[in-house]
């Protein structure tokens, strides 16, 4: 029997099943790297635990999200709801075009003034430089939103699996 799935619902399994092969491959490079003769990095044990610990969970979290969804339960839609808005914050926190724009507002300073190259220890964190820069204030406008694009995706399918009426249906069959 064919069954009707909502678009928001396959979008999300779609996504859920990216994350999830992504961590599973993350998570096999960090233990190749780390068991291997000459490893790049230290790797002492309270590290190798953290990842590991942090990298199961996700997994852990992924797949449950996938599986509610995949046989239309309830903790499915909140947990992929709960992953669509913790992605759509980290898409947002790590933008440093934002921090930019929060910095300068939360202490009170103006905007650098263009062509600015990149980050001044004035603003944002003291020892951060990204590869960044703006000509002039429609350039940064115009990087802003479109690094909230894919966090405002992220949120619109958040809200869409959560109060739409399609989604709703398919969770109550």
């Amino acid at each position: 029997m064919l069954v009707y799935r909502p678009p928001s619902v396959w979008i999300t399994q779609f996504l859920l099943m990216v994350s999830l092969i992504g961590l599973v491959i993350s998570l096999i490079i960090t233990l190749v790297l780390c068991f291997s003769a000459n490893p790049p990095f230290g790797c002492p044990l309270s590290f190798l635990i953290g990842i590991l610990m942090s990298r199961l969970l996700a997994i852990a979290l992924n797949f449950l999200a996938f599986w509610g969804l995949q046989r239309r339960k309830r903790y499915g839609k909140w947990l992929a709801v709960s992953l669509l808005v913790a992605g759509m914050v980290v898409v947002i926190v790590e933008s440093p075009y934002f921090n930019l724009l929060f910095h300068s507002i939360t202490h009170w300073q103006p905007l650098p003034v263009p062509p600015y190259e990149c980050w001044e220890n004035s603003v944002g964190y003291s020892n951060e430089r990204y590869f960044c820069g703006y000509e002039n204030y429609q350039q940064l406008a115009l990087r802003s939103i479109s690094e909230a694009f894919p966090a405002l995706i992220l949120g619109f399918l958040a809200v869409r699996l959560l109060y739409g009426e399609p989604a709703r249906r398919f969770f109550l069959q």
